[in-house]
């Protein structure tokens, strides 16, 4: 159930590939807004969005998405990290 839940959940914040969902324009957001602080708070890396992450990958779910989608600064991020939520 989640596996279906997942790909929706991303464009529904970040926006879909084919530009019909805009997202939620997190580059507008004001910092220290009502609205950043949800958002900050929903994406960090303890928030719901990495859990679901998270619990996908235990599960080894892959969501793909062309790098050409990322924004060139992240494209050419190729590190692997570990978060340790409490």
């Amino acid at each position: 159930e989640l596996h279906g839940i997942f790909p929706w959940l991303v464009e529904t914040v970040f926006g879909s590939l084919d530009g019909i969902l805009g997202g939620w324009n997190l580059r507008l957001l004001q910092a220290r807004s009502h609205e950043y602080n949800i958002a900050l708070e929903f994406l960090s890396p303890c928030g719901p969005m990495m859990k679901l992450v998270y619990k996908l990958q235990a599960e080894e779910y892959k969501y793909e998405i062309p790098v050409n989608y990322l924004p060139v600064r992240r494209a050419s991020i190729s590190h692997t990290f570990n978060i340790h939520c409490l």
